[in-house]
């Protein structure tokens, strides 16, 4: 049987209370600012974070990790996409802003949500990882390892005199350049998420789950 720490699941039920009463609280406010779209979105995070509740309280057999996803995606998703402001701000690198809602600022729920949202899912994939940490971290670690470079190599290239110095090169050396690293970014970014999947795969022994003694 699988077994979820009891200081996951205690944390769980903080984060899913909050979510509950904050989503109680929001459905308030977008009511009475007339925001429908961001009542709806209320309306779901709360049906989520009900379950969760429930989960976080011990009285879930199985199915924690999936309600931690789950609600972190939610959380997530919904506060990234109360304001589209928001979201081309940040792609633009400004100053994030969003209009406020019923004379309510919410922006500080919004960042708020986001981080939660962060913190559900690590919280799922540590779940996942814990039910076989002999098997599961040293392949995770592998991946990383996998990974690593073609991150740093994306990291380099972003600096504007490197990549001068690239397209400054003859065609046949850009054409060499093209193929080979091409073809080993296939190959590390395979390496690295076969091992990340597999590290996550071996955590699930059985669907039901249940809590740590």
């Amino acid at each position: 049987m699988n077994h979820t720490p009891k200081i996951i699941l205690r944390l769980l039920f903080v984060i899913a209370l909050f979510c509950v009463v904050t989503a109680v609280g929001g459905i308030v406010i977008a009511a009475r600012g007339q925001a429908w779209y961001a009542l709806a979105f209320e309306v779901v995070v709360l049906v989520t974070a009900l379950p969760c509740v429930r989960i976080g309280a011990g009285r879930a057999g199985s199915g924690h990790a999936m309600g931690m996803l789950c609600l972190g995606g939610v959380v997530g998703v919904t506060a990234a996409l109360i304001d589209p402001d928001l979201i081309k701000s940040l792609i633009q690198r400004q100053t994030p802003r969003v209009q406020p809602i019923g004379g309510v600022n919410v922006m500080p729920w919004i960042l708020a949500r986001l981080a939660l949202g962060g913190v559900l899912i690590g919280m799922a994939a540590l779940t996942v990882l814990l039910r076989r940490p002999a098997r599961s971290f040293p392949l995770l670690l592998k991946g990383m390892a996998f990974g690593l470079p073609v991150l740093m190599g994306a990291a380099a290239f972003l600096i504007p005199s490197l990549r001068g110095k690239l397209t400054g090169l003859a065609p046949i050396w850009l054409i060499v350049l093209a193929i080979a690293g091409t073809a080993l970014l296939c190959v590390l970014v395979s390496a690295s998420g076969h091992l990340i999947l597999r590290a996550f795969q071996v955590g699930i022994e059985e669907e039901g789950d249940g809590v740590k003694r």
